[in-house]
């Protein structure tokens, strides 16, 4: 077997020139293949990095910023508290009831020939009365919520104790 395996190797094979010339062809092309990848990997890394595309566009993103900034303070004052968002719910149950009263005096109106603008001015009054009543009645409750003590429902033998233990 040692006599085969060196018998090959002394044996050169003679190429073509042809062949020869697809050997040096591919190689070529493949050196600019590699130089081509090479160049596309450099161009895809700059895209990508972040640090770059701001310092480019730093003024986009300034703006940018800026106007979230502005929305986000917008949007935080036109938050309503709870109390707001009732005096709405209010109103709007108002007017819903007016609406719908409005349609019975009108059908009620129409039956016994009442104009019907009268019946529609009364109950707008009635109802805006009745909504600045119940607005009155709210903010009324809730700063009578925040003057109570927190001792109001607590008898007063048990606070003398209390303030005893306490002191």
């Amino acid at each position: 077997m040692a006599e085969v395996a060196d018998v090959t190797k002394a044996v050169v094979r003679a190429e073509p020139p042809q062949e020869e010339a697809l050997r040096r062809l591919i190689e070529q092309e493949r050196l600019a293949l590699d130089h081509t990848l090479d160049r596309l990997g450099d161009r895809v890394r700059e895209t990508l990095d972040w640090r770059r595309a701001a310092a480019r566009h730093r003024g986009a993103l300034v703006a940018a910023a800026g106007s979230a900034t502005l929305f986000g303070l917008w949007r935080w004052r036109r938050r309503r508290s709870p109390a707001d968002r009732a005096a709405a719910a209010i109103v709007d149950g108002a007017r819903e009831v007016t609406s719908r009263a409005c349609e019975m005096l009108g059908t009620l109106g129409s039956a016994v020939s009442v104009r019907r603008r009268a019946p529609r001015f009364l109950m707008g009054s009635l109802a805006a009365a009745a909504a600045r009543a119940a607005v009155k009645w709210w903010d009324e409750g809730r700063a009578g919520a925040s003057q109570r003590s927190p001792d109001e429902g607590v008898p007063e033998e048990e606070r003398w104790r209390l303030e005893r233990k306490m002191s």
